[in-house]
């Protein structure tokens, strides 16, 4: 990623030439640019999959790298975990998985949410790295694999999905952020 430096001036041109504004807007280009947030907490106590915090009206190319953000929790009342997951547009990306009580203890946790995506090109469209991290005894992590491919095209939707395994237990999603870089 290209970094601002006094010798990133076009030699030669003053500092306020269209070659430097030039050279400039193409740095800003390829630098990290938050695309929309929502961060205010959902909750749920539902026993199967549903969408909780989610952030709209995006136009996502192809070709970038894309970083998504999110905090979430669960409360006591029962010993049993919050899942979490992610859905891209219309489709389930990763499946809810344990979140932050991978102990299955009876008591608040909390955890962080952050999943990378690559660009999505034919024969690319499986990666990415799904990782919640939660405070469940310590600090524990967990890693997902992809449920379905991203999406082959521009991501419009993302969107945070959880469960809680007791309905006695309240899960919560807050602060989610979508970022891209790169292209």
């Amino acid at each position: 990623m290209p970094v601002y430096t006094p010798t990133a001036w076009a030699a030669g041109v003053t500092p306020l030439s269209q070659a430097n504004l030039n050279n400039l807007e193409s740095m800003i280009d390829s630098t990290v640019h938050e695309l929309g947030s929502h961060t205010a907490e959902q909750t749920t106590n539902a026993l199967a999959g549903v969408d909780l915090s989610t952030v709209g009206g995006l136009t996502i190319p192809v070709d970038q790298h894309v970083l998504i953000v999110c905090q979430y929790r669960k409360t006591a009342g029962a010993a049993a975990q919050a899942f979490i997951g992610l859905k891209i547009n219309a489709v389930v990306t990763y499946a809810a998985v344990g979140g932050p009580t991978l102990a299955v203890g009876n008591g608040a946790e909390e955890g962080y949410l952050a999943v990378r995506i690559g660009p999505r090109e034919a024969n690319y469209l499986g990666g990415g790295n799904f990782k919640a991290v939660g405070t469940a005894g310590g600090n524990l992590d967990t890693q997902a694999t992809p449920t379905a491919d991203m999406p082959a095209a521009v991501i419009t939707d993302v969107t945070v999905r959880g469960y809680v395994g007791n309905a006695l237990i309240t899960m919560g999603t807050k602060n989610l952020y979508v970022f891209s870089f790169g292209g």
